[in-house]
């Protein structure tokens, strides 16, 4: 579950981030390819060059700004939001702190500008994270309050390992079925 909801983290902190610099990577590729600095294949269907290096690129650096760009920011200095995380800040094996910060888990929550819940399985389970809930709906408008589930940061690298793997296999086999008919 830690990876989960680490992925999670990931997602709702650097999708932008990681859309943002994969765009400059694939512009600043597609750039060089052009400049003559990387290569370029032709496009066997139309005849018009491609600059393979971005294709091949995009999905790799997507998927490592996605999961490490806030470490790489952090170790020059630039840091991301502050969060409060209530797994990690409320203790779990002391029940009388745990009850105490419960306690204060609104003031928490008030003073938060979104309240983003990593929904699992056993969320609606426990006492203090349906309290979490309910503080986070009476204290907020609905538009401040993210749910996400575990599983989706993993349905989005999944789905952009398969489409980057279909992307890959289609230049090989198009490149391969041109050159079997010459």
């Amino acid at each position: 579950h830690r990876y989960r909801k680490f992925a999670v983290i990931a997602l709702y902190f650097n999708t932008w981030l990681a859309a943002f610099l994969t765009g400059v990577v694939v512009l600043a590729a597609g750039v060089a390819s052009f400049a003559g600095i990387l290569p370029t294949v032709r496009d066997l269907e139309h005849g018009h060059l491609e600059a393979i290096s971005a294709r091949l690129l995009s999905a790799p650096v997507w998927i490592l700004s996605f999961l490490f760009v806030r470490q790489v920011l952090g170790c020059f200095g630039l840091l991301g939001p502050t969060v409060f995380l209530d797994k990690v800040c409320i203790p779990q094996t002391d029940p009388s702190a745990m009850k105490e910060c419960v306690k204060r888990l609104a003031a928490f929550i008030s003073h938060s500008s979104t309240v983003v819940i990593i929904y699992t399985d056993v969320y609606l389970k426990r006492l203090w994270t349906v309290y979490e809930l309910a503080a986070a709906f009476t204290m907020h408008t609905p538009d401040r309050i993210v749910v996400i589930p575990t599983i989706m940061p993993i349905v989005m690298v999944f789905g952009m390992i398969s489409i980057y793997i279909g992307d890959v296999m289609l230049i090989v086999m198009s490149h391969l079925a041109w050159y079997s008919y010459i």
